[in-house]
């Protein structure tokens, strides 16, 4: 049985911040993690929206910000993909930067929707480029030779991993091969190492691949986040409430990737 949508606004009453051109999507596979990121926007004085449920479109939402509950956190890789393709087909409007919000530690299937993300981009606006970045320092959750840890150690030796994984390993291009995506890591010595642009503008210009990449400290994060809104008009972003929490104070960042036209069924 469909859900009706629901939704909750962030307003931070910010009018310099919240021109047309600085509007995001954010598809989170559950409810917790798409408030998150609309929280940390409200915190940088944005006002958003936060919804779920069934939604015909986008058009009812104004607001710069608008982060969307896929719910897709429990479902099979097939169904997750096909959820996430629903809503992006609707809510991934012209002028959306699109952000799909994972967990840090790759519960779900963020393979699949990132694959959805991709196909979605891709029909709409040709070859896309996806920039994938997991590391949330601030719990502890680091990235490292394109593998993820936990305060140090591998996330496989993790009771979170233990409890509830996915995946064979945490090696994040092998994660995203389970789907079809070709994955190339850019390991923290290329995050530091000042020439992050160029190695981005390098995959975007091949286009249909997903940058796995490094993060040790908030501080790559951040380096992250600027060099690869420079990348090209078809990126799109993948990764934790980490990653999302570089954006919000830069004023360049909306006016580089953007959603495509469409529309579709939302999640049931």
């Amino acid at each position: 049985m469909a859900l009706k949508a629901f939704s909750s606004e962030v307003d931070t009453g910010s009018r310099q911040e919240n021109a047309p051109s600085q509007s995001w999507l954010i598809v989170a596979d559950d409810l917790t993690g798409a408030a998150d990121c609309a929280i940390a926007f409200g915190r940088r004085g944005r006002a958003a929206a936060v919804t779920w449920g069934e939604v015909t479109d986008a058009s009812g939402y104004r607001l710069p910000v608008l982060a969307y509950d896929a719910a897709s956190r429990g479902l099979s890789a097939a169904a997750a993909a096909e959820r996430h393709a629903d809503v992006l087909t609707r809510l991934c409007q012209p002028g959306r930067i699109l952000f799909k919000k994972i967990d840090s530690t790759l519960r779900g299937q963020p393979a699949a929707e990132t694959a959805a993300a991709l196909a979605h981009l891709k029909s709409r606006s040709g070859p896309a480029f996806g920039v994938f970045a997991p590391a949330f320092p601030a719990t502890g959750r680091t990235t490292i030779d394109g593998r993820i840890l936990v305060k140090g150690r591998p996330l496989e030796e993790a009771e979170v991993w233990r409890r509830d994984h996915t995946y064979s390993n945490a090696d994040l291009v092998d994660v995203l091969a389970t789907a079809g995506i070709r994955g190339e890591k850019v390991k923290l010595t290329a995050v530091r190492g000042g020439d992050l642009k160029a190695t981005f503008a390098r995959l975007a210009g091949e286009g249909d691949v997903v940058a796995a990449c490094d993060a040790e400290t908030e501080h790559d994060l951040h380096l992250i986040a600027e060099a690869s809104l420079h990348a090209s008009p078809a990126t799109f972003f993948i990764g934790s409430a980490g990653l999302r929490m570089r954006w919000p104070a830069s004023k360049t960042a909306m006016s580089w990737s953007r959603c495509a036209f469409g529309r579709a069924h939302p999640a049931p």
